[in-house]
């Protein structure tokens, strides 16, 4: 019996970009740099002008499917049929049809954006969105001068897709900057997993921070090193917890952990 591929706009685009970051992980390197050359193509004629992005006529009606067009082919004709319409029939053979549409058509332009400044301020411990055995740890902090940040701990930590000089393919077409790679491989693959993280975490915050303190045994508010049992209980230090009233230190009160401590001990 042949399968029924569901037509883009029957498919499923409630938020997920945990499940879009482990199906990139799933796919082999040379379709996820595909991928990005892809991504690289649809910057190609994009410009800033007041305020807005803006691209080519041409290339509007196509990239929205056109049958017919209205105006004469662009100066990108000659690189599309060259190089991106080869490598996105490429991509679709190596995918399939049910993953090529959900990376289409339920990928990051059609879902929601997880806001971290919307997270309360601390230290937070979850899985690696891909899949992997690896737990990755985040600090959301408010600066007095610097406004809010929202970034890995400890600051050097790397997690998820990190593209380094070294990795900057030295062939890249010439009508492809070394600045549109970059900011291709960061809108497909960077970004995903950093909302993946902010979108994990918004499931249950309070979870999030209790992993980071019995991981690191550290404060989940200031990070500093929790010392005796109480604080191991709460996973928040006696300072921390001056400022925080019962109905919320009730949320972080776990007996079970203190029962460990104690058998422990």
């Amino acid at each position: 019996m042949t399968e029924v591929i569901d037509h883009p706009e029957h498919v499923d685009r409630q938020a997920d970009y945990g499940g879009l970051v482990q199906q990139y992980w799933e796919i082999p390197e040379e379709v996820l740099n595909t991928l990005v050359m892809v991504k690289a193509w649809h910057l190609l004629d994009v410009t800033y002008d007041e305020g807005y992005y803006d691209r080519c006529t041409y290339c509007t009606e196509m990239l929205d499917g056109e049958d017919e067009f209205s105006v004469p082919v662009c100066e990108h004709y000659l690189y599309l049929t060259e190089t991106i319409f080869p490598a996105t029939w490429a991509l679709w053979d190596a995918l399939g049809d049910r993953a090529w549409w959900k990376l289409e058509h339920c990928g990051p332009s059609y879902l929601h954006e997880p806001d971290w400044t919307k997270l309360p301020e601390g230290y937070y411990a979850v899985p690696d969105p891909r899949g992997i055995q690896e737990m990755t740890y985040w600090r959301r902090k408010n600066h007095k001068k610097r406004g809010q940040s929202f970034g890995p701990w400890p600051t050097k930590a790397r997690y998820g897709w990190v593209l380094l000089r070294s990795d900057i393919p030295e062939d890249l077409p010439p009508e492809i900057s070394r600045d549109t790679y970059v900011r291709a491989y960061y809108e497909t693959l960077a970004t995903p997993y950093r909302q993946a993280i902010v979108e994990a975490i918004e499931e249950d915050p309070v979870a999030a921070q209790h992993r980071f303190a019995d991981f690191n045994t550290r404060c989940c508010y200031c990070g500093n090193r929790l010392t005796n049992d109480l604080s191991k209980v709460y996973g928040i230090g006696p300072e921390c917890r001056k400022g925080l009233s019962p109905e919320v230190l009730a949320n972080y009160y776990r007996p079970e952990v203190g029962k460990a401590h104690a058998e422990h001990h």
